[in-house]
């Protein structure tokens, strides 16, 4: 099973594809790094559990039924006094990228306090628990509560992943690099783009595949090594691709595959959840790769933070000789 632990949040949009100073209504859902992996795997039909704090109030059970009802484990969610985090997104137009604005200070992930044996409930039947560098940001309780999942991750030899997820409204470059280092020590995975490689970690050559190189050099305790690479093509597309290396020093790469963006959103967290599906699963490594691509293509076609497909149409990306048309 796979466990994810961060924060989720609240989305609020405005109504279609609007602008807040315009906007005389707003779209409603939930979302959060972590727990868009919990979604993605279990969408794909891996077993999937996500934890986190939320209110004690019909927002935190809202919350909880939204993500129960994409067939994640949610018994370990805990609803506590205290507020949720929101998060406010503008869709991007025309040449303007998307905006977020964060709402997020003292929610109750933050606040929550879990005793051991909270720990070790959460952590029953894992074999994978997957992170971002978001819940390091975020601060309060919820590092705390993260070092302590870390530690008994490593007792019982439990895989655990990292995905970087640098925020640049949440904390600055040299805070980003302070703060992460310490706890890569417990990851087995490390998973980044080329930008937070070479910002955070001072990977400056031009090959993705050195950069990983490079952080297989700097964090010997690393089994795998993902860095990946994104481009506008125009206003409408971007191109994306991802290469990986492992603790045998072999490479892989992923066929680069141009996007139509209608959601900007929960992109990387839908490669990390169809990957890890694979991966769990004893697939070979560029296989997963390319699962977890065509994933990513798929989910920036959805609104919304969650994945709403299925291990079948990402097969049907991934094999069909046309991704036009209809599916008869």
């Amino acid at each position: 099973m796979l466990m994810t632990f961060g924060e989720l949040m609240l989305r609020i949009s405005p109504a279609g594809d609007g602008r807040f100073i315009t906007a005389t209504g707003a779209d409603l859902a939930f979302g959060g790094a972590e727990c868009n992996v919990a979604v993605a795997a279990s969408m794909m039909g891996s077993k999937a559990r996500y934890v986190t704090a939320l209110p004690d109030n019909a927002l935190g059970y809202a919350a909880i039924m939204k993500v129960r009802a994409s067939g994640v484990d949610t018994e370990q969610i805990k609803c506590i006094p205290g507020r949720i985090g929101i998060y406010f997104v503008e869709p991007a137009t025309g040449l303007q990228p998307a905006s977020v604005i964060y709402d997020r200070a003292g929610s109750a992930v933050t606040q929550w306090k879990p005793s051991d044996s909270d720990i070790d409930a959460m952590l029953e039947n894992v074999t994978h628990f997957h992170f971002t560098g978001i819940t390091v940001a975020i601060g309060g309780e919820a590092v705390k509560t993260l070092v302590q999942v870390l530690e008994k991750c490593k007792e019982r030899g439990i895989h655990v992943s990292l995905d970087i997820n640098y925020r640049m409204k949440l904390w600055s470059v040299d805070a980003a690099a302070t703060g992460i280092s310490p706890v890569v020590c417990y990851v087995d995975t490390l998973i980044c783009n080329e930008n937070h490689a070479r910002m955070l970690f001072d990977c400056t050559p031009e090959a993705d595949i050195d950069k990983a190189h490079i952080l297989h050099e700097k964090f010997p305790g690393l089994s795998n090594v993902l860095v990946s690479r994104r481009r506008a093509v125009d206003e409408t597309h971007d191109a994306w691709s991802v290469v990986a290396c492992d603790g045998d020093g072999q490479t892989f790469q992923s066929g680069r595959r141009v996007i139509p963006m209608i959601e900007r959103v929960g992109g990387g967290d839908a490669f990390a959840g169809a990957f890890f599906s694979q991966w769990m699963q004893g697939k070979e490594m560029q296989y997963c790769l390319e699962f977890g691509a065509a994933a990513l293509a798929l989910k920036h076609g959805i609104r919304g933070d969650f994945c709403t497909f299925a291990h079948t149409d990402v097969m049907q990306l991934l094999f069909a000789d046309s991704t036009s048309g209809v599916v008869r």
